[in-house]
Order: C-alpha cells, then sequence, then structure tokens
C-alpha cells in the first residue's frame, strides 16, 4: 500500500463522507493499527517489496545453507501475503518444521538482523474483539 494509495482512499472517504472529520475519526481508534497495516493484512505485501527488504541479508550472508534460504523463502512468502508477520510466529508452523529459527541462524548477528528486518514491514492488525 502507497502512500497515493492512503492519499486515494482519503479522498474517496471524503467524496463518501464529505463532513468526516479525519481528527475525531482518529480519536474513536487511538488504539487501532495505523490503516497501512490493517490494508496490508488484506492485500498483502508487493512481492518484490518483501525480496528487496531480504536481498540485503542475503548478501550479507552469503554462506547461508540450504536450509536457511528454505527459511527465508517460507517467511518471504507468509510476509507477501499477510503484509507483515509477528515474530512469535517464528516458532509455529510452518517455519517450525523447517527448523528453530535460533539454531538455524546460529548467529545471533544473523538472528537480530534477521528479526528487524520482519519489524520493519510492522505489525498485524489485532482482530476486533466482540463486546
Amino acid at each position: 500500500v502507497s502512500a497515493a494509495d492512503l492519499d486515494s482512499l482519503n479522498a474517496l472517504m471524503h467524496t463518501q463522507h464529505p463532513d468526516l472529520d479525519l481528527n475525531v475519526l482518529k480519536s474513536f481508534y487511538a488504539t487501532a493499527a495505523p490503516l497501512e497495516q490493517i490494508l496490508r493484512s488484506i492485500v498483502g505485501m508487493d512481492a518484490e517489496v518483501v525480496n528487496t527488504r531480504f536481498a540485503e541479508f542475503v548478501q550479507s550472508y552469503p554462506n547461508l545453507s540450504s536450509r536457511q534460504v528454505q527459511f527465508l523463502g517460507a517467511l518471504k512468502r507468509q510476509i507477501a501475503k499477510s503484509g507483515s508477520l509477528e515474530i512469535e510466529r517464528l516458532y509455529e508452523m510452518p517455519f517450525a518444521a523447517i527448523g528453530d529459527v535460533e539454531t538455524l541462524f546460529d548467529d545471533s548477528k544473523q538472528v537480530d538482523d534477521l528479526f528487524s528486518i520482519i519489524e520493519s514491514f510492522g505489525h498485524q492488525p489485532e482482530a476486533a474483539s466482540a463486546e
């Protein structure tokens, strides 16, 4: 989701509801995830953007094993599909089937760099709870 996409969405909202005050709307949703993250969770993330963010990691660590590359591939596919990924999910399927992230990437700098990339995509919006 680009800034232009968000601007278009904002313009559409104002066309549909010209009296809408975004500051009032923000006050109702002060704890909600940013709109960009919500939209990414719906439409996903451009695979090219995901690949670009991971390219530097791969270049920094050119001796990655086949299991590490497999893990990165699964990671990139999941982020492209859902727009972001919570670190905790790395310990669940399908990642757990490949291996534990701290065991696969035994260098703590690699793990830190990998976590930084994942966090750069933001967080998954929390599901709305029924009240």
